[in-house]
């Protein structure tokens, strides 16, 4: 359903009356803007939310992959970590919402778990938020109860943004935007301001979730944050981490920190991916940050009293998993703290 809403604003922006036609057209868009999101970044590009035709290839090829990767790491959270949104009225807050992707695959994803969610999307592009709005009230049946707010922000103090000033969130989002708001600027600002956030804008019992690409210079930026936040007990980490020690990864300098999950596209994404052989055709990848407010253990047990295990023996899988004769090999960032290589015996 949301697949041909964007179908029909690429027709339209197009002007072809042929949907494989109208994705030939924007195959070039896409690719123009891929080169900018991962790559140096062009005078300006951050302005394609203005430019209809760059837009309708962006939710073509990019807003499904915001849509998914959010639910991944709410469904890690729901079964590793047992958290859950309240049970009635969630607050989501996206912040950089764009057209409200990373936002409305979270509603999609809890809103049976907490009839009434509400979203506020915060964005500095005002076409953005439009568009948000209108894909949100065009594809309605998608998130029966839920309700959608957006508002106008300028880089303001959250706290300061009228119609949730006076608000707490169960969920707060930033999905591929401290990229963008921090580039260039000093790791202290991004830390300043994530902290602020917890202390400002998040409930209690609630969860600030950011997403970023999975180029090295944005993962360590979230492995730097993460060890500041551990070492000043300013926030709890959920995920990815096993252990509130320093990251073993960032410590070696060799390799960084992010996820690879796989995922079925959509058919447009698929078409215009034939040609320009985007990893993202195979699977999602990009680096994350689960985070909770201080108080509590910073460390979830992995054991049971029917099933004690040490630290070391559980392990987040940190590398792809080589097989050789009568076993697997994989290294894993454990509960302990360490990088460590691992053999499964088949």
């Amino acid at each position: 359903m949301l697949e041909e809403w964007w179908r029909r604003q690429a027709l339209r922006e197009t002007g072809r009356s042929d949907g494989e036609a109208a994705l030939d057209t924007l195959r070039a868009v896409v690719d123009s803007l891929s080169q900018n999101f991962t790559a140096e970044r062009e005078a300006g590009f951050d302005e394609y939310a203005h430019d209809y035709g760059r837009l309708a290839a962006y939710g073509l090829f990019y807003f499904p992959q915001g849509f998914m990767r959010p639910r991944f790491v709410l469904r890690e959270l729901a079964q590793r970590c047992g958290w859950t949104p309240p049970s009635q009225g969630a607050r989501i807050l996206d912040i950089g919402c764009g057209t409200g992707a990373a936002g409305l695959g979270i509603a999609r994803e809890i809103s049976r778990l907490s009839p009434g969610v509400t979203i506020h999307g915060i964005d500095t592009a005002g076409q953005s938020l439009r568009v948000f709005s209108q894909l949100f009230a065009d594809n309605a049946v998608l998130w029966p109860g839920v309700q959608m707010r957006t508002h106008k922000w300028t880089g303001q103090k959250l706290n300061e943004v009228e119609g949730i000033r006076d608000l707490r969130f169960d969920l707060v989002v930033a999905s591929f935007s401290l990229n963008e708001m921090f580039f260039g600027r000093p790791q202290e600002t991004v830390n300043e301001w994530v902290e602020s956030v917890l202390r400002e804008t998040l409930s209690e019992k609630g969860v600030f979730l950011i997403l970023e690409p999975s180029l090295r210079e944005s993962s360590e930026r979230l492995e730097r944050l993460r060890d500041h936040l551990c070492a000043q007990q300013t926030a709890r980490v959920l995920a990815p981490c096993l252990h509130a020690s320093a990251c073993p990864l960032l410590k070696e300098g060799k390799y960084w920190c992010h996820e690879v999950r796989s995922w079925e596209p959509p058919e447009s994404f698929v078409y215009i991916n034939r040609k320009l052989q985007r990893s993202s055709g195979q699977s999602l990848k990009f680096s994350f940050l689960a985070l909770a407010q201080p108080e509590g253990s910073p460390v979830l047990d992995s054991s049971t009293p029917d099933n004690p295990l040490p630290e070391a023996a559980t392990f987040r899988l940190i590398s792809p998993v080589a097989k050789a004769k009568g076993k697997m090999i994989m290294a894993g960032c454990n509960a302990a703290g360490q990088k460590a290589e691992y053999e499964i015996l088949q």
